[in-house]
């Protein structure tokens, strides 16, 4: 049985520590730079992507992760025939890759309008995330922090239905990151309407994360959450009841007010 290895490259380093630990006695860790210095200071182990690929980042950081050594050891199948290929090409068998992404949305907010928020679009990361939930026949893909205990209470025997739920949700994860890049292109697109034969967008695509349950939704006996899309809600709790639907539709209402005036 050959030693399996596991990708961790992650934005957000909340718990991936404690959870590297637990990993690395069934897997040896192959890890971006970033990552890779949070958790040697912890003491573990791990091989550098650079390393194992035998190529440094290229360009400024943009080429990482795009090697055939990583995508390939993430989308062989279990067949002799790509097993064959694993061997012959040096290939390391990836069957766990964690990997998370900062909220785009928030990165234009918190930056000015100009060309250094195009430099932080992530390709690697998304790609790293597709071709791992794509083959979740036989890899596991992590990408949010809150799955980690249970990823490790059942790991490395998670079932099928296990790894189709964890690669939905990398699915999303990445729908939602790319519809704020695809937002944000449009705010800056300077190119005229009449290069189109509608001015109107062909598609439309909503994109948000949970903010909060509410207390409830239009009616008493219905349930509502609040999502967001930037990140930033636009009303703080600070003491009663928890916020209803209904007391949304009045804030709205009251700042179109304000805005009137």
């Amino acid at each position: 049985m050959y030693r399996k290895f596991a990708i961790l490259s992650v934005s957000d380093k909340t718990g991936i520590k404690n959870f590297a630990k637990k990993i690395s006695i069934t897997h040896d860790i192959i890890s971006s730079s970033g990552t890779a210095k949070v958790l040697r200071k912890a003491n573990i182990e791990v091989l550098d992507i650079t390393d194992y690929t035998g190529y440094p980042e290229l360009f400024d950081g943009r080429v990482k992760t795009l090697h055939p050594k990583i995508h390939g050891g993430i989308l062989f199948k279990d067949t002799p025939q790509h097993l064959h290929m694993l061997q012959e090409m040096n290939i390391k068998p990836i069957d766990l890759v964690v990997c998370n992404l900062y909220n785009f949305g928030e990165r234009v907010v918190e930056n000015s309008r100009d060309n250094s928020i195009l430099d932080q679009i992530d390709i690697g990361g998304p790609t790293l995330i597709r071709a791992a939930a794509k083959n979740f026949n036989r890899v596991t893909v992590v990408v949010d922090p809150d799955d980690y205990p249970r990823v490790i209470s059942k790991f490395p025997d998670l079932e099928i239905s296990d790894r189709i739920k964890l690669a939905a949700k990398a699915f999303a994860l990445i729908a939602n990151y790319d519809i704020e890049i695809s937002k944000y292109m449009n705010k800056i697109s300077e190119v005229s309407t009449s290069f189109f034969d509608d001015p109107l967008e062909k598609d439309y695509f909503l994109s948000g994360r949970l903010a909060t349950k509410l207390r409830y939704g239009e009616n008493p006996h219905q349930s509502a959450t609040y999502y967001i899309s930037d990140g930033t809600p636009f009303c703080e709790h600070r003491e009663g009841p928890s916020i209803s639907y209904n007391n949304i539709l009045d804030i709205y209402a009251g700042c179109n007010l304000i805005s009137e005036l």
